[in-house]
């Protein structure tokens, strides 16, 4: 994914676009992944991640499903036994065209 790098961004400074980074997210634990909204075998299908949520499990086995809302009304549900979660940058800053406008 590409991220904002809200770490890098100047405080109070609006008129600088700040930069954008590649990233990886990784989940662990995952028992099962399910799509909804969008075609998994669409190699240029491009989602923006609005929302990560988590929910206690409706089968009541104390598991957990992570939820990722992204725009356009696309989501992945991830069932997992635990939460295990890593982001990880893969490449060098670079500038963002511009800063993004909604709250962090």
């Amino acid at each position: 994914m590409n991220r904002y790098c809200w770490e890098r961004a100047g405080k109070g400074r609006a008129e600088a676009a700040g930069f954008r980074v590649r990233s990886g997210l990784h989940f662990g634990c995952v028992t099962r992944v399910r799509r909804r909204n969008f075609a998994a075998a669409d190699p240029g299908v491009v989602l923006s991640l609005l929302a990560i949520t988590l929910h206690d499990a409706a089968d009541g086995g104390g598991g957990s499903v992570i939820e990722l809302s992204f725009s356009g009304g696309a989501a992945i549900r991830l069932d997992v036994e635990c939460v295990g979660a890593r982001l990880s940058d893969v490449s060098a800053p670079w500038p963002a065209m511009r800063r993004p406008q909604h709250e962090r």
